[in-house]
Parts: C-alpha cells; structure tokens; sequence
C-alpha cells in the first residue's frame, strides 16, 4: 500500500515536474553536497528516501513546515533539481500546520 502511494506520488509529481520544465529553461545544477547542505540550512529538509533511474541517484527531501525538493545526482556527485514545492504529507508525517482543517 505505501510503495503503491509512493509510486502514485511520484508519477504524479514528474507529470507536474514535466510541465514546469517547459517553463524553466536552465536547470539548477551544483555539487550534492551543495544541495543537501544548503536545504538543510534554509529549510530543514533531509532526504526521506533514495532511487535509482537512468544512471542517476534520485533523492526526495522534504522539512518540517512540508517543503519538499526532489535531485537527481550523476555519478561524479553533481546533482539538478528536478522539482521543488510545499505541502508534503507521507502516512507517516502529521499534515503541515497550514494544511491542517480547523473546525468551524
């Protein structure tokens, strides 16, 4: 059930990463290390899970307040978002404050 709704989660994310590739024309492109330093620091983002496709490390990386930034690393340790936003939820996370229904 949950690599079934991970699976659905990332599909439907690169259909979304798809599209706003058309609208970035350079990708954001530097050292791993870099970008897993740099997202701690800003936003608190760790990665939660790791992935191999085409030759390249895939890493989802999500913080506290439900930022979340998927990278895609090559062998030689250089790495390019494929795609960043907020309000990631997994099972296994409480749903961001702002995301939270408050009763009427």
């Amino acid at each position: 059930m949950l690599r079934q709704s991970l699976i659905a989660i990332l599909t439907g994310t690169a259909a979304m990463v798809a599209v706003a590739s058309e609208i970035r024309a350079e990708p954001v492109c530097g050292p791993r290390a870099m970008f897993i330093d740099g997202l701690k620091q800003s936003y608190g983002e760790k990665p939660i899970g790791r992935g191999l496709a085409e030759g390249a490390m895939v890493e989802v990386l999500t913080g506290p307040s439900g930022s979340w930034t998927i990278i895609a690393t090559d062998p030689r340790g250089m790495a390019c978002v494929i795609g960043s936003g907020e309000a990631w939820t997994s099972p296994d996370q409480p749903r961001p404050a702002k995301l939270v229904e408050k009763p009427a």
